[in-house]
């Protein structure tokens, strides 16, 4: 059967939707594992999304119940977009481990999500996240809470520590942002975490975590070599 092709911007529309679905989806399955994010990589014969988390060896271990979650996942991904039905298409689904340990924004918007859950109060949740991040040694950390928090009315509160940066170009690269949305029995409670991520210029050859590049507003001053005058 002729399969008609999509045109170039119908793709990229497509394969954002299909990561989008795919993220949501392992978002809430593996919450309880670290879940940071995932890696999609599209081609003509197989797509391989490789799922990034904190907890590896519980997810991975055989002998639990959760080292049948990556085949179950993959299922249902293949049963969503229909691609258990073509043979000569495959969807490889594994899972990667992390080095940020922990200094995530995904995987303390979700730890944030849990105490605001178990009724730990805004305060205490978020500046125990602030705290845990400075010493793992992030530059700088931001949690807004926003939604009826105690009283009737909305508010927004913002808890803050450390080097924060808020315009241009380096806060797309060194900014770490997650948004999540928390259903209260008072209403809908939605919580923003912001980490500042280190300067490593060791992160690119893959020891430690950070941004590789430094900042452009940091200025290294090179010492000029001292002249030696010839003796005759």
């Amino acid at each position: 059967m002729y399969k008609k092709r999509l045109s170039t911007q119908k793709k990229f529309v497509a394969d954002g939707v299909f990561k989008a679905e795919v993220n949501q989806l392992l978002q809430k399955s593996l919450a309880d594992f670290g879940y940071s994010g995932l890696e999609v990589n599209f081609t003509k014969n197989f797509t391989e999304i490789r799922v990034l988390v904190s907890k590896f060896d519980d997810l991975m271990d055989p002998t639990k119940q959760s080292g049948i979650k990556i085949k179950e996942l993959k299922g249902l991904i293949e049963q969503r977009f229909g691609l258990s039905n073509n043979p000569d298409f495959q969807l490889k689904l594994t899972a990667k481990k992390t080095n940020h340990k922990g200094v995530n924004a995904q995987e303390q918007a979700e730890f944030m999500r849990k105490k605001l859950l178990l009724g730990v109060p805004v305060r205490t949740a978020a500046l125990s996240v602030i705290r845990q991040m400075l010493l793992k040694q992030a530059k700088g950390c931001e949690i807004l809470v926003s939604g009826k928090l105690r009283q009737q009315r909305a508010k927004t509160v913002k808890f803050k520590d450390g080097y924060m940066i808020h315009t241009g170009e380096p806060r797309k690269v060194f900014l770490d942002i997650a948004v999540r949305h928390i259903f209260l029995k008072q209403g809908m409670i939605g919580v923003k975490v912001k980490i500042m991520l280190p300067y490593n210029p060791r992160a690119a050859d893959g020891k430690g975590f950070g941004i590789p590049k430094p900042l452009p507003d940091i200025i290294t001053f090179v010492e000029e070599k001292p002249k030696y005058e010839e003796e005759y």
